[in-house]
């Protein structure tokens, strides 16, 4: 394993005086460190006054995403903690620095930041638009209605945490929940009963046979998602496991998860599935500069001192061919490097994909230090 060090921006958050750190023990055995330091805005007149938090994190892990996972589970833990002592909703931890830290090595870095103007990625169907607000005002069984509108709420609330990846899972099962009823009686889903041991009387046990029925009969692998989706709906609402451990369990089958909901959302109101399901997009746009970060000494590492990029990025160009637009960029990054780094910078990436046509035009130095491209 590798050391890393994640960079997190939290704002607004909590007035703190100084700064707090906290070490904890990861289940593999390595410490987890991490620091809190209030961030602050100065205005004409020399005042100042905090805006939030940055959240420094080092710790062991196998890749920069192992790395962003593991730092997520524990950021998020404190934040919990704060929002709760404190009366103030904290805000989703979405990095914005992941490097190693290996002494005497060149290391994987990347640097999240906006991109400014970003033009809308998709389409909206306007058919299935139609048909399906059309339903849900004329539904074909009006007493499915209220459970109708509270999925189809639960899957937007899940859309829009994707980076808090447990409650993204625990709404679109959620979802699934308010189904449960329909789905049981659409399908003939078989009822279980509970037997009194004195009397013998049979009473309706609660259950969700209804979701059961419905990936048995929709999906060839449908017993075994519905195993693993609820095994994991109790580890998360039980607490089996740690969080810790159960979110690389849950990262791979939450698009899934929201997908069987979508379908289930169409089945109860009738809505012949013709269109391709989209998976979800998330709501923060931005690109990501990757490359290479090089230290010196250890000893770099307690100052919090981190290297990165101030961007300024302007869209130049603009050609819409088809209803896809293709855009060209023109980006000027400054660079922040402390004393004891080296950087190289290797490519750009947009929502996750290969930018095109990145180049290095001009190369200057910082402090002294020159950054490679």
């Amino acid at each position: 394993m590798k050391r890393f060090r994640v960079v997190s921006k939290i704002s607004p958050a909590i007035r703190i005086d100084g700064g707090i750190h906290f070490t904890f023990q990861q289940t593999d055995g390595t410490d987890s460190i991490v620091y809190i330091v209030p961030n602050e805005f100065t205005v004409k007149e020399g005042t100042k006054f905090q805006t939030g938090w940055t959240v420094f994190n080092d710790l062991y892990a196998e890749t920069v995403d192992d790395a962003k996972i593991k730092s997520g589970s524990h950021i998020d833990g404190l934040l919990s903690c704060a929002s709760l002592v404190s009366g103030v909703p904290l805000q989703v931890v979405d990095p914005s620095i992941v490097f190693s830290t290996q002494v005497g090595e060149s290391n994987d870095f990347i640097q999240f930041m906006d991109s400014g103007p970003v033009p809308s990625r998709r389409i909206l169907n306007g058919e299935l638009f139609i048909e399906l607000i059309s339903k849900i005002q004329d539904p074909p069984k009006p007493e499915y209605t209220d459970r109708i509108t509270r999925a189809i709420r639960w899957f937007r609330m899940g859309t829009l945490v994707p980076h808090d990846i447990l409650t993204s899972y625990d709404c679109f099962w959620k979802g699934l929940e308010s189904l449960n009823k329909p789905l049981t009686e659409l399908l003939d889903a078989p009822q279980e009963y509970n037997i009194c041991s004195k009397c013998g009387k049979q009473t309706k046990r609660p259950t969700t046979g209804g979701i059961k029925k419905f990936l048995t009969d929709k999906y060839p692998e449908g017993d075994d998602l519905y195993k693993q989706f609820r095994n994991i709906r109790v580890k998360i609402v039980h607490s089996t496991e740690k969080i810790s451990e159960i979110m690389p369990v849950v990262h791979p089958v939450v698009e899934k998860l929201a997908l069987i909901l979508y379908d289930a959302i169409l089945f109860v109101l009738e809505i012949e599935n013709k269109t391709k399901y989209h998976s979800i997009l998330s709501t923060k746009s931005g690109i990501a500069i990757e490359g290479k970060v090089e230290i010196d000494n250890e000893d770099y590492l307690t100052s919090l001192a981190v290297p990165y990029f101030i961007p300024q990025i302007e869209i130049a160009d603009v050609i819409k061919v088809d209803d896809k637009l293709t855009l060209t960029y023109n980006g000027k990054f400054k660079i922040n490097l402390p004393d004891g780094y080296g950087l190289s910078v290797n490519g750009m990436r947009q929502y996750g994909q290969e930018m095109s046509g990145f180049a290095i035009q001009e190369v200057k130095k910082t402090n002294g230090t020159k950054v490679e491209g």
